[in-house]
Order: C-alpha cells, then sequence, then structure tokens
C-alpha cells in the first residue's frame, strides 16, 4: 500500500462526504452540547475550527452562542459548508491550510475535531499547536479529538479490510499500521456507476502520554478534561476516542 505525502489534498471531496457520511449534524450537536465550559465563555466571542469540513461542528457552536471561522483546504468540503448559510449567521469559511491560518486572533475557543489533526510529522505538529496556543486569548479553551490508539489497533486486528456500500457507492477500506505503530494508514478504493477511484488516509496516532508532552511543549500547563468518546465518557485504555479539554492560563 502507498500513501502520498499530500494525500490530504486530494482525498477530502465530494466521495469523502459519502464514506463518511454516518458523522452528522445530529452526532455534531450531541457531542458539542456535553461541553462543560459553556458557561465560561461569553456570547459573541469567537471560535475558531480548523479542519471544519462541510461545517458541522461549526454550525453546532455557532448555536451556542459563537462566532465561528472554519478553516479547511478543501474546496468541495467548503462548498458544502456554505450552503444554504443565512445571511444573519456568524459562520465565516476561509480556504488555507491549517499551518498558515491567516487571523492572528485572539480567539475564545479553537477546536480540531473527529481527527482533523495528526497528518503531518511531529515537528510539524508541535508548531501547529504552539500556534494554536497563541491564537488563544488567555482563559480560552481548545479542543482536540482524536483517535485511540488501542482502539485503533483492536479493529485493524480484528478487521483490516472492510467492503460496504454506501447510496449506491461500494467503499472498500483496508488498514495497515506502520512498523512501528505509530500511524495507521488507509487505502479507500471506490466504485460508482462503473468509476472505480483511489484515495489514501495516513495518520499520526498519539498515545495519551505523548499528547500530553506535545501540549505541555505547546504551552498547554494546564491539563483538563480527558474523554474517550462523543458522549462524555472519561478516557480508558480501550475508548474509541482521545479527547482532550485544554486551557490557556490568565
Amino acid at each position: 500500500m502507498f500513501e502520498p505525502e499530500d494525500w490530504y489534498r486530494r482525498w477530502f471531496d465530494e466521495h469523502y462526504l459519502t464514506v463518511y457520511s454516518h458523522r452528522d449534524q445530529g452526532e455534531a450537536e450531541m457531542f458539542v452540547s456535553c461541553w462543560r465550559f459553556w458557561r465560561r465563555l461569553e456570547a459573541g466571542g469567537w471560535c475558531l475550527d480548523l479542519g471544519c469540513g462541510g461545517g458541522r461542528y461549526a454550525r453546532a457552536i455557532e448555536r451556542r452562542g459563537l462566532k465561528v471561522m472554519g478553516v479547511d483546504l478543501s474546496r468541495p468540503l467548503l462548498r458544502k459548508a456554505v450552503v444554504n448559510i443565512d445571511p444573519s449567521s456568524s459562520l465565516y469559511y476561509v480556504r488555507a491550510d491549517m499551518r498558515a491560518v491567516p487571523s492572528a486572533g485572539p480567539f475564545r475557543l479553537v477546536v480540531s475535531l473527529f481527527t482533523s489533526f495528526g497528518y503531518f510529522s511531529d515537528d510539524e505538529h508541535l508548531r501547529l499547536l504552539k500556534g494554536i496556543h497563541t491564537l488563544l486569548s488567555p482563559g480560552g479553551f481548545f479542543v482536540i479529538d482524536l483517535p485511540n490508539p488501542a482502539s485503533v489497533r483492536q479493529r485493524i486486528s480484528e478487521s483490516p479490510l472492510t467492503i460496504r456500500k454506501v447510496d449506491g457507492t461500494v467503499i472498500r477500506e483496508e488498514r495497515h499500521l506502520e512498523n512501528d505503530g505509530s500511524r495507521v494508514n488507509k487505502q479507500i478504493d471506490l466504485e460508482y456507476k462503473g468509476e472505480k477511484l483511489r484515495y489514501f488516509e495516513s495518520v499520526r496516532l498519539y498515545e495519551r502520554d505523548e499528547l500530553e508532552s506535545l501540549m505541555r511543549d505547546s504551552g498547554f500547563l494546564r491539563f483538563g478534561a480527558w474523554w474517550g468518546d462523543y458522549n462524555g465518557s472519561n478516557y480508558k485504555a480501550a475508548s474509541p476516542r482521545l479527547i482532550y479539554f485544554g486551557y490557556k492560563g490568565v
């Protein structure tokens, strides 16, 4: 299996929305509603949604009273995000690489959700997190949502290859771990109306202690909650997700 280094520049198109169609607006609304810091964020403040995709989390956050700047590199996903935006909306979308956000902030909240982090090298990830810390206002919050490595490895051990059909598209997903187990790579083969397409994903798997170290090196000295799923359950070794709630000291 071969994964081009710039896989993320090609993959996030309309077919991505088909593959992940089970990740819907309802899931986003439910997850965001569970966050426990809303009373500490004044209405009208700014949120930065890094890797906003089709905007489902941006919409959920705006409904909590914040203005939201969504940043994504994908034109197809941004086109999806801006569909039916109300003229009075406080949603703003910008096409940019998350490593070069076209704003100096400050933001009261920064989010990186549904594995929109981990695409690059460790050095790039550290620089990105330091940039996020700089963009946050004092007292601001940061939420990052990643897959739990143990859950990923278990899934690959049990089912390295899955085949399913969604809205007439046959989806074949083959996963494997790099030799040191630090990245999960996936080849996605799609067949729709006789057309065959191939995409790739490659995501760094961070253990909790590795993520803690990254956060500390980025300036997040006060650790908040660690969740293991979108329902707000405490993180455990077998949790499906690794969700960190960070806080920038005043």
